[in-house]
């Protein structure tokens, strides 16, 4: 998901997170009618399977990480 992201949807946490936090991996994800900036390692299953490159959709999620 990361590599698939393009570098304005993606960043690390800064500020906004907790400072244990800063400078993991975070993502700008959609949903319930907004956007939020979330740690790559917070997605559901749901979010990851909307952010997976579509050849990687059909395959179990262990498989495509």
């Amino acid at each position: 998901i990361w590599s698939a992201t393009h570098d304005e949807y993606r960043g690390y946490a800064g500020e906004r997170f907790l400072h244990a936090h800063r400078g993991k991996r975070s993502v700008l994800v959609y949903g319930g009618g907004h956007t939020e900036l979330k740690l790559l390692d917070d997605l559901t299953d749901e979010e990851i399977a909307a952010k997976l490159p579509v050849h990687l959709r059909h395959l179990p999620i262990k498989a495509a990480a």
